[in-house]
């Protein structure tokens, strides 16, 4: 009988014992934040794998960090991989030096949200995901790097918890590690034969995302979107290029260009957005270095010359170009165009609207974007001392005219010459290089996936003026409408472009070209007429007036010396009647 009592106590401690342990597992480990930093250790973690968690703010507008680190944190600075509940209600995560997030992603006090967090210590990034209660996934940030502090930690070993300066708590339970998960698009690591990805066909306006990290220095790759599975670079239609010089460019219909020279290094990754726009046939190309910030590859940049019809597209592509190195893609996705990051856009309406810029009083250059939403409409756009309420404020002004062409003004009257036309829903990428001293400027006009031509050069102000602090823009008696972009001011630093001859009035040279010393001047006029010929720097400056006289229609040779000016590279400009009829580049060089 004792021993059924001690094996039946035996057994009574071991139920208990057990139950215990069940409870035990069931009791999820939470932590609440507080004003110091808490921590939970797990293990180490070296290479790449995947952290989940759930975390419910306790009250709106709280501001909460939440996080993984290599050392039981102290300070915001130790947390490698951080995602914060911010004071404006929205879900973000560190970015290198900065907090930012894929899009907009609202909290709810007492509402959980569950967290993926894609880590890849070796390259210092890291993917943020998050399910709030009774939703889908959504992304935070892809390819983020490790706070700027942390950017060279080797492992991750806790969890790490606090309030920012006690503004509310959140809670945070369920901490799990696991290995990586596979990306639901996987990576594509670049060969010399085109590999692709199929997508929904889009034939309207869309925003294209991936990630290319390149895994050499001077490589050649090749990514993009084509109609069809590509078998060639000139099957794509939006092309974005790692070359071999070592920058990122992009195609432009029939070359690769850039707006500024981007440069790569191996192993870094590179988030690009394109945004395109299939009926206009062209696409604006945006890149993120890991760590850094956006930058424009291109703007309104044509489809590649080969796919400059295409009506659709639907799959996105990558390749080697002969085999210089390789690349790796991934996390490919599209959907509707999001609104640029800066678009100050203005449409124009009857009614005069002025954007201030910083006052200039010297020499600047002014760049703008325009895209008439008709044909022959008739709006003024340009820059004004103060705010204008019509065209006779403004001091430098181009025009889309009723006859459909774009046109400048100068002193009192429109120039009409050279004769440049212009097409509905097309982008235009307008140069004002201005000399408020002298009251003059230069007007450059670059249509979609076009060369520069110029408009007219040391056109007179219209409305006289010391300094210039306003873009201005209005319809000129309701005779339709343009949208105004990008508006930016920097250095006069451009080089004047060699401006198209039009054969119909003259032919210009000179020679010997280069020369040390006396030139000859030769142009051809095909009607008679006052003739101005000048000689300008790479600026756009005019240096001095060469010749000024009426001539005869016919040939015409003018002898100059041009030993006094030094060795470099100039234009000599023709104006024939006040306008701008043709130039020529003159090359001044020693014979020694």
């Amino acid at each position: 009988m004792k021993t059924k009592i001690q094996i039946k106590s035996l057994l009574s401690v071991c139920v208990i014992f057990v139950c215990a342990m069940h409870i035990q597992a069931q009791t999820p480990t939470c932590l609440t934040s507080s004003a110091t930093y808490q921590n939970q250790s797990f293990e180490s973690k070296s290479g790449t794998f995947e952290a989940t968690f759930d975390a419910t703010p306790l009250a709106n507008s709280i501001d909460v960090v939440a996080g993984l680190s290599a050392i039981a944190a102290t300070a915001h600075s130790d947390v490698a991989c951080g995602v914060r509940f911010k004071l404006d209600g929205t879900i973000v995560a560190r970015n290198g030096g900065a907090w930012n997030a894929a899009s907009t992603i609202p909290y709810t006090a007492n509402t959980s949200y569950r967290f993926r967090l894609v880590v890849d210590i070796q390259s210092h990034i890291f993917n943020i995901y998050v399910t709030p209660q009774g939703g889908s996934e959504l992304t935070v940030g892809a390819n983020y790097a490790f706070r700027t502090e942390q950017a060279g930690v080797s492992s991750l070993a806790y969890l790490n918890l606090s309030d920012v300066e006690a503004h509310g708590t959140a809670k945070v339970c369920n901490f799990a590690i696991s290995g990586s998960s596979v990306p639901s698009d996987p990576c594509i690591t670049s060969s010399t034969s085109f590999q692709g990805r199929s997508f929904e066909r889009q034939s309207g306006t869309f925003e294209a995302t991936f990630d290319v990290t390149p895994l050499l220095a001077s490589i050649d790759v090749v990514t993009g979107l084509s109609t069809n599975a590509a078998t060639t670079a000139s099957n794509m239609a939006c092309i974005v290029r790692f070359n071999l010089e070592g920058a990122i460019v992009a195609r432009d219909g029939g070359a690769f260009k850039s707006a500024s020279t981007i440069p790569y290094a191996p192993n870094t990754s590179y988030h690009f957005r394109l945004v395109v726009n299939i009926p206009a046939h062209t696409y604006s190309i945006y890149v993120k270095p890991q760590g850094g910030s956006e930058l424009p590859v291109g703007i309104d940049y044509a489809f590649r010359t080969e796919q400059a019809a295409a009506s659709s597209l639907a799959y996105w592509n990558v390749a080697d170009v002969e085999a210089h190195g390789a690349a790796k893609v991934c996390n490919f996705a599209f959907g509707a165009a999001s609104v640029p990051s800066d678009p100050s856009c203005v449409t124009s309406s009857s009614t005069c609207q002025n954007i201030s810029f910083s006052s200039q009083s010297g020499k600047f250059e002014a760049t703008f974007k325009a895209s008439p939403l008709a044909n022959s409409i008739d709006v003024v756009v340009g820059l004004s001392a103060g705010q204008a309420s019509s065209a006779a404020d403004m001091a430098c002004i181009i025009r889309f005219a009723l006859s459909s062409q774009i046109i400048g003004r100068n002193g009192g009257a429109w120039s009409w010459e050279p004769n440049i036309s212009y097409t509905s829903n097309t982008n235009y990428r307008f140069r004002l290089v201005v000399d408020v001293a002298a009251k003059t400027y230069n007007i450059y006009a670059t249509p979609a996936g076009g060369s520069e031509v110029c408009i007219g050069t040391n056109y007179a102000f219209r409305a006289q003026a010391s300094s210039l602090a306003y873009w201005s823009i209005v319809d000129v008696e309701g005779h339709g409408t343009i949208t105004a972009c990008d508006f930016a001011i920097s250095p006069s630093t451009a080089v004047a472009p060699n401006i198209a001859l039009n054969a119909n009035e003259v032919n210009l040279s000179a020679y010997p070209n280069p020369s040390s010393d006396q030139i000859t001047i030769k142009y051809i006029l095909n009607e008679p007429g006052n003739v101005s010929l000048s000689l300008y720097d790479m600026s756009g400056r005019q240096l001095t007036t060469i010749e000024d006289a009426c001539k005869e229609k016919g040939v015409h040779e003018k002898r100059y010396d041009v030993r006094a000016f030094p060795n470099g590279t100039y234009y000599i400009n023709l104006i024939q009647e006040g306008r701008s009829s043709g130039s020529c580049k003159l090359i001044k060089q020693s014979k020694y």
